[in-house]
């Protein structure tokens, strides 16, 4: 097929390459990409197909016909994995749940990397809305890493959402940041009618003024939920809460937010929430439970494994609290003595590494062992087990598993013997040594003149004293 083929890559299903050539493509019965069938292809003419990339697979394509089968003179590259999501998405102008009268606000990022196809881009948005994902039309190219909004209207809701997609088409999960509140109107000087309950800001704001003492002690038992009824706080009568100052409070919010990542390799399930105010204390503990969707829990990640865990801004990290999860009702439940960012994180799972494989000693005899050892990391956040595979010569020859708790590592050894003379090649899941068998040396010929030589110098000695005797008593 001497053509060319546009584009040269492609997702499954993502994009539709035109394939042009010299051939006659009349009477096609099979597209093939790197020896993967097309999903589905339309005849265009004689010499041009279109064709949807299936489970995909890079290499030559591929057209099949009646006439035989004819093959692309360049390569297709078939990737099927997105990029990551973009880094350090923050603002600069703003700071969320904080009020600004400056209704434009500026937004920064690092840009996310792919090892594949390379990063193409991303689709932005701003609403209202907490988890929107913007739709699948690239809105900034790559390199660029800032956006400033339109001029956004009053209000305490506005959030920002950004994906990414690479040259193949392949469309990340969004990253969201937010709320900003903007106030742009002036006060207006009136008279106001002092009220008994100020009314809540918005749906997951609870006044609890007359239900705190004047030293901050709860003079009777609060419950207050999320907007989206999926957090829910306790506070027992006599419970103590003081705002960050040492005053009493007034009000508590629960509201979701999306500017702090998940710990490495692990994943926060559902949304984030910010406890407002920010840095209240309380004496004893308070609890929050958590309702989740177990459908969000990745692979390979058992619902007993999750964990509310608390966002220290200090260090910048995230702190694991003990928690009760309740597989029945899709709860999970904590006691927190501050508010600050609340999520359920779910761990990494246990991912394993080798290294330092020692095949010792490298040459041995007929019959003498050989130790064979390398060391497993369980680099995960879960408990894990492990098995080694020591393959001689390409073939299995024995296997271990070990359990490895999270963020330790084992030695495995094998001890081998091998009865033939012969170099050997030794592989563990991808590590690689040898040694050497040797025959032992054969055994030096026997010197017979160590045996026969005394002989005859015993028998020469003896004659010689018979004969000097004999000689002797002749003379006498």
């Amino acid at each position: 097929m001497d053509g060319c083929l546009s584009p040269v890559l492609a997702s499954a299903g993502a994009k539709a390459v035109s394939i042009q050539g010299h051939s006659d493509f009349t009477g096609t019965t099979a597209v093939k990409f790197g020896g993967t069938a097309a999903s589905s292809f339309t005849l265009n003419s004689k010499t041009s197909i279109t064709a949807v990339v299936g489970s995909g697979s890079s290499g030559k394509v591929t057209v099949t016909t009646y006439g035989g089968t004819c093959s692309s003179i360049g390569d297709f590259t078939f990737d099927n994995t997105p990029s990551t999501d973009p880094t350090s998405v923050q603002s600069a102008s703003h700071t969320i749940s904080t009020w600004s009268g400056d209704n434009t606000i500026d937004v920064t990022w690092t840009d996310t990397t792919d090892a594949g196809s390379g990063l193409d881009g991303y689709s932005i948005l701003w609403d209202t809305n907490a988890a929107t994902i913007p739709d699948a039309v690239k809105d900034i190219e790559e390199g660029v890493q800032t956006t400033t909004s339109t001029a956004l209207a009053d209000g305490n809701s506005h959030y920002f959402h950004i994906r990414s997609v690479d040259n193949a088409g392949n469309w990340q999960s969004t990253v969201h940041l937010g709320p900003f509140f903007i106030d742009t109107t002036p006060p207006k000087k009136e008279r106001r009618t002092p009220v008994a309950r100020p009314a809540p800001l918005t749906a997951g704001d609870t006044f609890i003024g007359n239900k705190v003492s004047t030293t901050g002690v709860f003079k009777q038992s609060v419950i207050t939920t999320s907007a989206d009824g999926k957090v829910q706080v306790i506070i027992e009568k006599g419970v103590k809460g003081l705002s960050e100052e040492g005053k009493r409070l007034s009000w508590i919010t629960v509201r979701p937010v999306f500017y702090t990542p998940p710990p490495a390799g692990a994943h926060i399930i559902g949304l984030a929430y910010r406890f407002q105010p920010s840095g209240a204390t309380f004496d004893p503990p308070i609890t929050i439970t958590y309702t989740y969707d177990e459908s969000e829990i990745p692979a390979g990640i058992a619902e007993e494994d999750l964990v509310i865990a608390v966002w220290d801004e200090a260090n910048g990290q995230w702190v694991e609290l003990t928690s009760t999860v309740d597989p029945v009702t899709n709860t999970i439940t904590t006691q927190v003595s501050h508010f600050t960012v609340h999520a359920i994180i779910a761990p990494a799972p246990a991912a394993f590494s080798l290294s330092g494989l020692s095949v010792l000693p490298a040459e041995v005899e007929l019959g003498e062992p050989i130790t064979v050892s390398m060391v497993v990391a369980n680099t995960g956040g879960e408990a894990g087990s492990y098995t080694t595979v020591l393959k001689i010569n390409g073939a299995k020859e024995e296997e271990k598993t070990v359990t490895i708790a999270a963020g330790s590592s084992q030695t495995v050894s094998f001890r081998v013997t091998k009865e033939e003379a012969n170099s050997y090649t030794v592989t563990v899941d991808g590590l690689s040594g040898g040694f050497t068998v040797v025959a032992p040396p054969a055994p030096a010929p026997f010197n017979w003149w160590f045996v026969i030589g005394p002989i005859i110098g015993v028998v020469v000695i003896a004659l010689l004293l018979i004969y000097f005797l004999v000689i002797r008593r002749r003379a006498y």
